[in-house]
Formats: C-alpha cells, structure tokens, sequence
C-alpha cells in the first residue's frame, strides 16, 4: 500500500474512533510510526488529509448513484441507493460528523453551492423518475418536499444516531434509519411502491 493511502486509511480509523477535533497530524504520525516531516510531504495540513477523505466518499456515493440510475427506478432500488450511501456515511463519520468543519473545506475543494444544485437536481429527477414510473404519487410540491426531507435527513441521520444509538451495530443502526425513510415514502407511495418497500424489509 502506498504511503498516502496509508495515511487516509489511519486518519479516516482515528477520526471515526476520537472526532476530527481530537485528532492532529501529530497523532496520525505516531501511529503510522513515520516523522510529521514525511506525512507532511504528502499532507502539508490536516485540512488537506480531510479533503482527501471528503473526495473518497463523494466517489463512492457517485457509484451508488451510478448503479441507481442504471436500473429501473423502484422504492426498492431507491432504499437500496440509499442504503448504500448511509453506510457510506456510517463509514466516514468521522468527517460527515462535522459539517460546520466539511463546509469550509468543502468549499474549498469543491463549488459548493454548485455542487448542492446539483445534488438538489439529482434528488428531484429521482422522484420525478419514480412518479412517472408509478412507484410515487407526487406533484410539483410534494417532490420539492421530498427533496428538502431527504436534504434534511441525509444530513442529520447519523449525528442523532450517535446521540441515541451508539450501542447499535453499523447495519442495526443503518436499518433503523431507513426504516424511518420508508415510512415518509409509504405516505406518497403506490401499491406497487409499498411492495417495493415490504419486499426490502423483507431479505
């Protein structure tokens, strides 16, 4: 393994374990057992060992993305997308935990208010997508709400659960929450989008 992914791998470990505010270049150095000197030729600050992180969790929920809008648009394949990135999110807490801290960062790595519009527009096509597939019942108004929900609930999930659930293993915890997201989608939901529900409960 190379170096640099050494370096992200252990900081991801120690950010998940003790907070991104308990965790220096100093302490990621100790436990890799090489110098400040040598982590900083790959790394000059923390906030670029951050970055890094950030930009390997954005690719991994673009996969799941990816795999969503390969398929037929179903409830079942949209918990399955979502699934896919809570754990995402579960397994980078470290850093989603922060978002006062990402922001800033994010905004330097990435054109945020772009990147929100289009997140914002991916979400929107979903639901338009699995209305027009007869999946959801919604109009104009209520995919603008299901688009702000989602917002909303990706955002702030996990920081509850570690507030409340922290006894939870990562796919109890990851499950509870979904199950929430079930039920806001069983409001708006078909016959055949209950199905698609009862049958991703059910494996």
């Amino acid at each position: 393994m190379k170096r640099r992914d050494e370096i992200i791998l252990t900081a991801l470990k120690m950010f998940n374990e003790s907070g991104i505010h308990n965790v220096g270049v100093r302490e990621i150095a100790r436990s890799l057992s090489i110098s400040v000197g040598n982590l900083s030729y790959h790394f000059p600050r923390k906030e670029d060992i951050v970055a890094e992180i950030l930009v390997h969790l954005r690719a991994r929920n673009t996969v799941q993305y990816e795999i969503f809008f390969s398929g037929e648009p179903t409830l079942f394949a949209y918990l399955t997308l979502m699934r896919g990135v809570f754990l995402n999110q579960y397994n980078f807490r470290g850093v989603v935990i922060s978002p006062l801290d990402i922001k800033k960062i994010y905004q330097n790595l990435f054109d945020y208010e772009k990147v929100e519009k289009e997140r914002k527009a991916m979400q929107k096509d979903i639901f338009q997508r699995l209305t027009k597939a007869g999946e959801l019942t919604l109009n104009e108004k209520g995919s603008d709400f299901m688009v702000s929900f989602i917002s909303l609930f990706s955002r702030f999930w996990i920081q509850e659960a570690f507030l409340s659930y922290e006894n939870l293993s990562r796919e109890a915890v990851v499950e509870k929450y979904l199950w929430t997201l079930s039920q806001q989608l069983a409001i708006f939901a078909t016959p055949d989008g209950m199905e698609g529900i009862e049958l991703f409960f059910a494996e």
